[in-house]
């Protein structure tokens, strides 16, 4: 499992990505899940949920150094026991993508490009915001949309967001990589927030704080 992107930012953000070539057995040995997560991991059918479920643990394991317990709030927002760092994770196709932060909350997702975005992009991007979009690079502006808006849900870590109501993305040039300026507002405060965005062969990968 190539570990195919490995940044630290200037926030302290320690950001990895991974192709996953091997097969769910592969993976599952060196995982080395224990009785509680292989109850839950016994709960999977597709192979690809799989997958992504093993390989952003066997991620977090090789960036930090031994073997972690992730655990999940009320929201679904995943943490480490024991520990006080801040984790987002996201997973699309053959990669996952974790990003940790020792002192601050985090967000990232990855997606995969297709044209199935074209029958929903409007669920999640204001007129606004769509009317901005440059024709040339059409499906990469939507992509990192929507990737940015994930990656702030994740780093919010609430369920009562709403994606063109609460968030919004200042207009912007597309190059890759390339910087965002987003709004979150949430319980009627509005914060700002910088996300990097970089198109990684037919992926989108966004995250937050850099």
């Amino acid at each position: 499992m190539p570990l195919v992107t490995n940044i630290k930012t200037l926030s302290g953000s320690v950001i990895g990505v991974w192709h996953i070539t091997e097969t769910v057995e592969v993976l599952k040995e060196a995982a080395g899940l224990d009785a509680g997560e292989n109850e839950h991991y016994s709960r999977f059918r597709p192979e690809l949920r799989k997958k992504h479920w093993l390989s952003y643990r066997l991620l977090l394991n090789t960036l930090l150094g031994e073997k972690q317990e992730v655990l999940y709030d009320e929201h679904g927002k995943p943490f480490l026991k024991g520990q006080k760092s801040y984790i987002s994770v996201s997973h699309s196709g053959d990669y996952s993508a974790v990003i940790i932060n020792p002192e601050i909350p985090v967000g990232i997702d990855i997606e995969k490009i297709t044209a199935r975005i074209e029958k929903v992009y409007d669920k999640f991007m204001s007129e606004k915001e769509i009317s901005g979009i440059d024709e040339a690079f059409r499906l990469d502006y939507m992509y990192a949309y929507w990737c940015a808006k994930e990656a702030l849900f994740k780093m919010a870590g609430k369920g009562n967001l709403d994606f063109c109501r609460d968030m919004t993305i200042d207009a912007f040039r597309y190059k890759s990589p390339g910087k965002l300026d987003a709004t979150l507002i949430s319980e009627n405060v509005a914060e700002k927030h910088q996300l990097f965005y970089e198109k990684m062969d037919e992926y989108m990968l966004v995250y937050t704080p850099l």
